[in-house]
């Protein structure tokens, strides 16, 4: 902070920088099931300054719903996994699955008023300025971030949000937007990842409908974007979260139950010409791997050269 700025001339900042339109309802559900003592996002959104509602999306027959109910009272949203609408690319498996609550946040949506969502995963921990990540410092605008006064780098995660999802809105082709992952920026930094996982910015103007057992959020928006629906990733700031498939609670048991090829190939199942299964870069897993060419590149003809 300034040496000349006070507490309440960074709130007053803050409040400024963090203005809502009038047509906008914000709000961050966090899906979370049986960590109702440990999950993380909540603290960390609250750490970042986050100015707007949360909620916490919990299942009915969850074990923790009485101690979630406990701590977080009205913040708590349940839901009914058998009343959520879900394509499962399968006759038979696990339900206890991540794919019914992400469905679910679209009805709370609607029941709550809420206009935008921020749809995060239980274990983010962390959110950082990519450059402090990399230490690349070849884009400019990373740089001017980096030097930004305290106050501003504080509650920039929430104005990121704000202006993406405005972006959203305005912008006829672009779906939804993910908030950076730590994963993705372990080496050069990019802008043109269309990927959305763990943090997903979504509009109620333009609700997003999830599909797969497994693996939903990827096959959803692998297929939007095939479609020309964008979806990027903003890594200007980038999350962190718990390692997967390790701790309890949450689906680790389930993808335990079926493994991570299974999990995989739900998404193989709906791009089998363009998705194969592939080992993961550093540290040895099954994954998906997306070729480049299931994503259309179209200049517009406002910006083509004449022939």
């Amino acid at each position: 902070m300034n040496c000349l700025e006070t507490p309440n001339t960074t709130q007053d900042r803050a409040k400024t920088l963090l203005q809502t339109p009038p047509n906008m309802r914000p709000a961050a559900i966090i899906l979370t099931h049986r960590r109702a003592k440990t999950f993380t996002t909540r603290k960390l959104l609250l750490d970042l300054g986050w100015p707007w509602l949360i909620y916490l999306l919990v299942e009915q027959r969850d074990p923790d719903l009485p101690e979630y109910k406990r701590l977080y009272g009205d913040e708590v949203l349940i839901y009914d996994r058998e009343q959520v609408e879900v394509d499962y690319f399968d006759n038979n498996g696990p339900t206890s699955v991540a794919v019914h609550a992400r469905n679910a946040t679209n009805d709370w949506c609607r029941k709550l008023g809420i206009t935008h969502q921020l749809q995060c995963d239980d274990d983010l921990y962390g959110c950082h300025l990519s450059t402090e990540l990399n230490n690349d410092l070849r884009w400019l605008y990373h740089w001017r971030v980096s030097r930004l006064p305290e106050w501003c780098q504080h509650y920039l995660f929430p104005y990121v949000c704000l202006q993406l999802w405005q972006l959203i809105d305005r912008v006829p082709f672009m779906r939804a937007a993910c908030i950076g992952m730590s994963s993705d920026c372990a080496g050069e930094v990019h802008l043109t990842r269309r990927k959305v996982m763990q943090a997903i910015l979504i509009s109620q103007r333009k609700p997003i409908t999830f599909s797969a057992r497994f693996n939903e959020d990827v096959t959803t928006y692998v297929t939007l974007n095939s479609l020309g629906e964008v979806t990027p990733e903003f890594d200007l700031i980038v999350q962190q979260s718990k390692p997967t498939q390790v701790r309890s609670g949450g689906m680790s048991n389930e993808y335990k139950q079926v493994g991570t090829y299974i999990k995989t190939f739900y998404t193989v199942l709906r791009w089998p010409e363009s998705i194969t299964i592939a080992d993961l870069g550093l540290v040895w897993r099954i994954h998906h791997f997306i070729r480049p060419h299931i994503y259309p590149k179209i200049v517009p003809p406002t910006v083509r050269k004449p022939d």
